[in-house]
């Protein structure tokens, strides 16, 4: 399980119930030089793990607009970046 507290990730969101859901396939790039870990936030809070990326790695995942997303360090499991995913056919990119 990750550690959701950094002062650069607020992986504390939730995603949020909705009338009707936009589907939003979503690209992840890794222009870091860590291996990460992606976590999708669900409807409690609760981090559910997604995927990995390798260095210099991407990817695209199925989404929704709204739903919040946690980037880890796949090493420190330290919370790295987190995002909301704004627009179908988004690309997410993180160093």
């Amino acid at each position: 399980q990750p550690m959701l507290v950094t002062a650069g990730a607020d992986c504390q969101l939730r995603s949020t119930e909705q009338d009707s859901y936009i589907p939003a396939p979503i690209r992840f790039v890794n222009t870091s030089t860590k291996p990460v870990a992606m976590y999708w936030l669900d409807y409690e809070g609760d981090a559910k793990f997604q995927l990995w990326l390798r260095p210099g790695g991407s990817i695209e995942h199925n989404s929704y607009v709204g739903h919040p997303w946690c980037i880890v360090d796949a090493d420190t499991q330290e919370a790295l970046e987190s995002v909301i995913v704004t627009e179908p056919e988004q690309t997410i990119t993180f160093r």
